[in-house]
């Protein structure tokens, strides 16, 4: 079963990491010259769905210059979805499905200050496929106190359908994101990020569309009368999507820190989103226990075609060209209060670091354009360890 999960998909809807915010094993220019192992677990759930994700990563120091990383997770779906026929029937469908994602990177430290990386993304599912390859560059400058990273990405996706093993269609995509670190003063650090990207796909659903999603539709007229059928789901073959995000904190002292953060979406569908973040963390014993407090607000304006009531055209009796009863493309308003714990142990046995992690939050999702199942309640929880080495 082909579902698309916001904070879980991984098919560029929306993508949440549950990875705590001040870990910094991910910055590739801290990582070079480390060893270092990472296993993680997270849990989705609501009303509707559930899906647990383990994943394990690691990266070696292949010299003082090169460090070469790879992982592995899955994700473990179980829940019901609502799927409408032909004929327009409504009905819950339980599902169970796994994904796998595995991948591979490599970065080159050219001088002191600059790398350069590639890397290698495979992830599939009964019905979808997808490979992705990233290419990457970034540099220290301004004496250290700037950091600024480029990458670019490619990707080719397939989607079939378990039911029919005739149909299939492909995608491919393209993506590029700046970003920028600047030390403000001893106290103060601002991040800046800039990422656009390109979706071109099959012209049977179209982009992101989902090939099990039936859309129903009203002949126009009485709206009582009317004859009410159903047609397959169906999205533009393309997409641009372009976001910037700006990203500030401030040590307050006393081990205390606070942060906020704003982000703007749009893209070609005529889709806009807003997000506000903030939080605030405190540090105790040099660091080695992190506690966080975070709190984070969306919204978004409807895709230009996403309607909750699809009619005909009233001259030709005509169904409308572009369809969807995906909720996350109408107007949609969130809100999430996360608390999270971090603590590191140094010299611990054979490592040099030794870390656990633990986060949980409590999300809010309504969707104001949609009757049925307008509201969402989820808890996100996760924990992981990392070492060094």
């Amino acid at each position: 079963m082909w579902v698309q999960l916001t904070l879980i998909s991984r098919r560029g809807v929306l993508v949440t990491s549950l990875a705590l915010g001040w870990c910094y094993l991910n910055d590739p220019m801290m990582a070079m010259g480390q060893s270092q192992t990472r296993t993680r677990v997270d849990v989705y759930t609501d009303e509707w769905i559930t899906v647990v994700s383990p994943g394990a990563s690691g990266s070696v120091a292949a010299s003082d210059q090169v460090t070469v990383e790879g992982g592995y997770s899955v994700d473990i779906l179980s829940g019901a979805t609502h799927v409408l026929t032909t004929d327009a029937v409504s009905s819950a469908t339980h599902f169970d499905e796994v994904r796998h994602e595995a991948h591979v990177s490599t970065s080159v430290l050219v001088t002191p200050r600059w790398s350069v990386g590639a890397g290698y993304t495979m992830s599939f599912e009964p019905d979808y496929a997808t490979h992705a390859v990233t290419l990457s560059t970034g540099s220290e400058i301004l004496d250290r106190m700037a950091q600024w990273s480029l990458s670019y990405g490619i990707s080719f996706e397939t989607v079939g359908q378990v039911t029919d093993e005739r149909f299939s269609e492909s995608g491919h995509g393209h993506s590029l994101t700046f970003g920028w670190t600047h030390i403000l003063g001893k106290t103060t650090t601002i991040t800046a990020t800039l990422n656009g990207s390109m979706s071109f796909c099959g012209t049977v659903i179209g982009c992101h569309a989902n090939p099990y999603r039936f859309v129903p539709v009203v002949t126009s007229g009485d709206p009582v009368s009317g004859i009410a059928f159903s047609l397959r789901e169906r999205h533009p073959d393309d997409r641009f999507r372009g976001a910037a995000g700006v990203r500030l904190t401030q040590h307050l002292g006393s081990g205390f820190a606070l942060s906020g953060a704003y982000r703007f979406y749009g893209d070609s569908w005529e889709i806009t989103g807003h997000t506000l973040e903030t939080g605030l963390a405190f540090g105790a014993w040099d660091e080695r226990l992190i506690l966080r407090l975070d709190a984070r607000g969306s919204f978004q304006n409807a895709a230009s075609f996403f309607r909750d009531d699809y009619r005909t055209e009233q001259d030709s009796g005509v169904g409308p060209t572009y369809r969807s009863a995906d909720r996350e493309l109408s107007e949609l308003l969130t809100g999430q209060l996360g608390f999270g714990v971090a603590v590191h142990f140094p010299a611990v046995g054979p490592f040099v670091r030794l870390g656990i992690n633990a986060r949980v939050a409590r999300g809010v999702y309504q969707y104001d354009d949609v009757n049925e199942f307008s509201e969402r309640h989820a808890w996100i929880a996760g924990g992981g360890l990392d070492a060094e080495f």
